[in-house]
Parts: C-alpha cells; structure tokens; sequence
C-alpha cells in the first residue's frame, strides 16, 4: 500500500511532500520508522476516518488546549479540520498514544 507522508510546512499548492523533497529530507531509514510508527499509531486508533482530524482531536483531548490552529490549503480542509471537534478521543487512547511516544517515539530525534 502506498503511503502518503503529509508535512504541515509543505508548499501551499500541496498538503503533502513529494516523493522527491520526501527523500530528500529522510533517509530510507527515517521513511521506514515513520511507516512503522504510522502503522503503531494506527493499531491505536484504527484505521476508519480521517487521521488528520484524529489527530487534532488528540490535541484537544488535553484539557489545556483550548485549541487547534492547523494549516488549511482549501476550503475542503478546512471543513474537515472543523469537523475533527466532533470526534472524541478516549483518555484510554490517549494513554495509550502517550505510552507509544515515551517508548518508541520520544529518543528517536526524527527530522521532521
């Protein structure tokens, strides 16, 4: 299965990275530890909806945030970052994704 990587900091004429700025920036290493981590974080939260509101509805499940602000390209986007304040993420799903980043996720020193 092909796998679209996304950066918020890519060009406005596109949400995701191209596969050659991709390389670029990532050794094939640093590609398949994020491919790996993806798919531990989708063992977490399943593979339904939209990752992308999954999530911003991570960030909000803290009582602390108050909110989001993420990058929109279009209107579409936008309405789907809007909608991401419907889903709730449980406080099990949160400990779980906290657990995954405190142990596999936090010394990797990823590039972005």
């Amino acid at each position: 299965a092909a796998l679209r990587l996304c950066s918020g900091q890519a060009p406005r004429r596109s949400p995701c990275l191209s596969t050659r700025e991709r390389e670029s920036r990532w050794s094939k290493k640093d590609i398949e530890t994020r491919a790996y981590l993806l798919n531990k974080v989708k063992e977490i939260i399943g593979t339904e909806g939209n990752l992308a509101q999954k999530a911003i509805a991570f960030c909000l499940a803290y009582d602390a945030v108050s909110i989001v602000i993420p990058g929109n390209v279009n209107i579409a986007q936008l309405t789907s970052n809007i909608q991401s304040t419907d889903i709730r993420i449980s406080q099990e799903i949160v400990a779980r994704l906290e657990k995954l980043y405190q142990s596999e996720i936090k010394d990797l020193n990823l590039p972005w």
